[in-house]
């Protein structure tokens, strides 16, 4: 039995052989678009994520390294009131985020483990994310592929943020870890920034 896109792609070819390229194209996009609101789903009921708070996911500890993930485009989507100015928006992302490494600390301290934190973030700038004890460093070429084959859904989150169209600079997309101590340093830090929030 073929599938849809096999099918799609099939026609494509039969109507112009160079339109398959197209249709790869717009599948891919497709996929890249949708997976978050069929994956996040699925990998939260399998226990693979774990809300921290509305913006910020972890993965499931490996090997002592807990990837966090500052939202997906499903989250994009549905967290955000309509009224809502881009300060109000960014302010959100920042003052989960916050909530997010204070539950995650919380967490850690109740299953006395201490491991360390890795993400990416295109949204929250270096800065920021020192400031909550986090150390950053450029993106390496398999983190620039992965960005590059998402550029669409984080074009769009990024957009949702903005109230604008809004494309991520990806250069500036850094990557940050942290050791459980080095956020424990920062707690009451993230505590009064919360607070401002």
């Amino acid at each position: 039995m073929l599938s849809v896109n096999s099918l799609v792609l099939y026609l494509l070819y039969l109507i112009n052989p160079g339109l398959i390229y197209a249709g790869l194209i717009f599948i891919a996009i497709s996929i890249s678009c949708l997976a978050p609101f069929i994956d996040t789903p699925s990998m939260l009921k399998s226990g693979a994520l774990n809300y921290l708070s509305a913006m910020l996911i972890m993965e499931r500890e490996k090997k002592g390294v807990v990837q966090l993930h500052g939202g997906t485009l499903l989250e994009y989507t549905f967290y955000f009131e309509q009224h809502w100015s881009a300060q109000q928006r960014k302010r959100f992302v920042l003052k989960q985020f916050t909530e997010g490494i204070l539950a995650l600390l919380t967490y850690y301290e109740q299953h006395d483990r201490k491991p360390e934190f890795t993400g990416t973030s295109y949204i929250l700038n270096t800065a920021t994310l020192e400031k909550f004890g986090f150390i950053t460093k450029p993106i390496n070429g398999i983190q620039h592929f992965i960005l590059f084959f998402n550029y669409i859904p984080l074009t769009i989150a990024n957009s949702l943020v903005h109230k604008k169209l809004r494309f991520p600079n990806l250069r500036k997309t850094t990557t940050f870890k942290a050791s459980y101590d080095d956020l424990k340093t920062n707690e009451l830090k993230l505590q009064l920034i919360k607070d401002k929030l």
